[in-house]
């Protein structure tokens, strides 16, 4: 089933919800994308991968 959702963010709205860090977006300058204009969670996640980040790292007790 998949799970990624059709819903447009920001980047910087995807990074604050996941807890990723951009350090560097790579990902966004292959095809020169904005970016602050909105795209899907898979493009985003696509994106991200591509690109010099920092997950942040959660601990649950």
């Amino acid at each position: 089933m998949d799970t990624m959702t059709t819903t447009l963010k920001t980047p910087t709205e995807w990074c604050t919800e996941k807890s990723i860090h951009i350090l560097d977006p790579d990902g966004w300058r292959y095809d020169n994308k904005p970016w602050d204009e909105p795209l899907t969670e898979d493009d985003f996640l696509h994106r991200a991968g591509m690109s010099t980040s920092n997950m942040a790292h959660t601990l649950h007790s």
